[in-house]
């Protein structure tokens, strides 16, 4: 088992991360640029070594009714990776998906090529000059739209 003062110092290397003390010589760390509005990822780091990740996405470990998992037993390797997991799912909205979230649509027979983009809970279908052709509350009715008008999602 890490101890307190190296799950700290793995910890410390994500930048992103913001140190909070709190009671009991416990430390928070928040995740401040979190698209949701839990931003702690990291919840009571302990002298005693433990520690709770924020990680609800995972299906083969217990979490709390707060999402977060125990972490005391990881080794270096599981906490780096549960505390990247933990950002990325952060900087998805509630609705799964990154803020910046883009797929690519093309149509060969027209040689067009469209964004689909995910912005504010709206999902817009831009133009290469980023001009709104449509928008949509659902992914699912601009996919629809996309491939009515004959284009596929692409690779790009």
């Amino acid at each position: 088992m890490l101890t307190f003062e190296q799950k700290e110092a793995i910890i410390d290397q994500f930048s992103e991360l913001k140190k909070q003390p709190v009671s009991l010589k416990r430390i928070n760390y928040h995740y401040e640029e979190s698209e949701q509005e839990k931003t702690i990822l990291v919840r009571h780091l302990h002298p005693n070594g433990n520690i709770w990740i924020y990680a609800p996405f995972l299906a083969m470990e217990e979490t709390d009714d707060k999402g977060y998992v125990n972490g005391r037993d990881y080794s270096e390797k599981q906490l780096i990776a549960a505390i990247q997991a933990g950002i990325d799912e952060l900087q998805k909205d509630e609705s799964g998906f990154k803020a910046d979230y883009k797929e690519t649509w093309a149509n060969t027979r027209l040689h067009q090529k469209l964004i689909l983009a995910h912005e504010k809970d709206m999902w817009q279908v831009l133009t290469d000059d980023g001009n709104i052709e449509m928008a949509f509350y659902a992914k699912t009715a601009a996919e629809s739209y996309l491939e009515d008008e004959g284009f596929f999602k692409s690779n790009d």
